[in-house]
């Protein structure tokens, strides 16, 4: 990359080097020598106006890619991920072995810990967790609605996002219940196995119907849950994923109505805490609590929830400065090409100027003609560049969100602004040209 820069760069200095040379070279040496006398450049001009242009073209595509990535951004900012990031920390805690030899053994670790992280100061809410983290990995598990025929195989069965959590989950994530009740304490390996479902579950199974009471087959939890509750759904792949899995529809079971043969799986389990101030803060409290409880134990992927919403949208947030950073770069050489060109021009014609003012032409007069020979192209650049974002900007459509490719208020204010820089970069050489003593 370091090598193709600078092999552009020198071929960009010899190429402009070169250009009016070569342009003097091949027309006409009587006509050349004519322009020199009288102070003006038929190819200078012409070169100038198409920088002017090619400058605004690519000026309006950047402005408007980044400015479509901006509102993009602030729309996904605003966007409800399901539950309260504000407070919620999330981490990993992984057992010593000889505490959790037995499936029985995990579930009382976990226990354990869960009562021991709670019990802290300033600590709102615990809960451990099996699967996916919100917004952080996936975990899908097949299923059929009971009292529906059993699919021949798994491939035909309906495919939801699950979790297996504690009865502090839904404060801890701060998820709103909207019908029935959470898991609670008398959910355990012995009692009637529960599944909760979220709202977009309940949509799409079961449409107008009450789900409550309702239950739900799996292969993997062997056997049948009664749902006992909907919740709220949460954005599991990003707040700016507009793709069917981002929709999937989730179901939270008992972390300890698993089956032996899962929780033998497992060594540790993710652990969700809501706080009373700043997560962070709790940080090394909840390590000195961990070796206090356990030396061997471990925690670790301390992560703010807030942080993991933020990361979500990390790719939108990329390209969005990239963009900007191009952009801002383009409208600055726009400018300074403008003036450049516009204040060249001036200083050719200042003999013509000089006259236009003996014979009575007002100062306005002056300033007029000079910004409009800045404007005009500036204009056609502009109108070349929003042809040319038209075309480009849909390369971005799978990055935005609530924005369409071509949204009119972002065209417009591009326009404006790179209207507002030309008239700048013109009125500056235009008013030492009204200003030329005719003499």
């Amino acid at each position: 990359v370091l090598m193709f820069a600078l092999l552009v760069s020198f071929l960009v200095g010899i190429g402009v080097g070169l250009a009016p040379t070569l342009g003097f070279a091949q027309s006409d040496l009587f006509a050349r020598l004519k322009e020199v006398r009288d102070g003006s450049s038929t190819f200078g001009n012409r070169a100038g106006k198409v920088f002017i242009v090619a400058e605004m073209g690519l000026s309006t595509i950047l402005l408007v890619g980044a400015g479509l990535m901006i509102r993009s951004i602030a729309k996904l900012e605003k966007v409800n991920p399901g539950f309260d990031p504000r407070h919620a920390l999330t981490f990993g805690v992984s057992f010593s072995n000889n505490k959790v030899k037995t499936p029985a053994a995990f579930l009382s670790a976990t226990r354990a810990a869960t009562v021991k992280f709670e019990s802290l100061p300033g600590i709102k809410a615990a809960s451990p967790l099996v699967g996916a983290l919100p917004m952080h990995g996936a975990s899908e598990m097949s299923f059929w609605i009971g009292g529906q025929p059993e699919p021949q195989s798994e491939a035909e069965m309906n495919v939801a996002m699950w979790h297996a959590v504690g009865p502090g989950y839904l404060k801890a994530m701060g998820i709103p219940l909207l019908r029935g009740r959470f898991i609670s304490e008398h959910d355990t390996e012995n009692s009637t196995h529960v599944v909760i479902i979220d709202k977009a579950f309940a949509q799409k199974y079961f449409s107008d119907e009450d789900p409550i009471g309702k239950t739900i087959n799996t292969i993997q939890m062997e056997g049948q849950a009664q749902i006992v509750g909907v919740v709220g759904h949460v954005e599991q792949w990003g707040l700016g994923d507009r793709h069917q899995q981002g929709r999937q529809a989730q179901f939270y079971f008992p972390l300890t109505q698993l089956p032996s043969k899962i929780l033998s799986l497992f060594q540790g389990v993710g652990m969700v805490l809501r706080t009373s101030g700043a997560p962070e803060s709790y940080i090394p409290t909840i390590r000195k609590a961990s070796a206090q409880f356990d030396p061997d134990q471990v925690v670790h992927d301390f992560a703010p929830m807030s942080q993991l919403v933020f990361d979500s949208i990390a790719t939108q947030r990329f390209t969005m400065i990239l963009l900007g950073v191009f952009a801002a770069i383009a409208l600055g050489l726009s400018g300074v090409g403008i003036y450049g060109v516009i204040a060249h021009s001036v200083s050719q014609r200042t003999h013509e100027i000089g006259v236009r003012l003996a014979l009575g032409a007002e100062k306005h007069d002056v300033l007029s003609l000079i910004m409009r020979q800045g404007i005009v192209h500036g204009l056609m650049g502009i109108g070349i560049g929003i042809l040319g974002a038209l075309a480009l900007t849909r390369i971005l459509s799978s990055m935005l969100y609530g924005v369409k490719p071509t949204d009119p208020l972002t065209f417009v204010a591009v326009s404006l602004i790179l209207i507002a820089v030309a008239l700048l970069a013109c009125y500056i050489p235009a008013r030492r040209a009204s200003n030329v003593d005719p003499m």
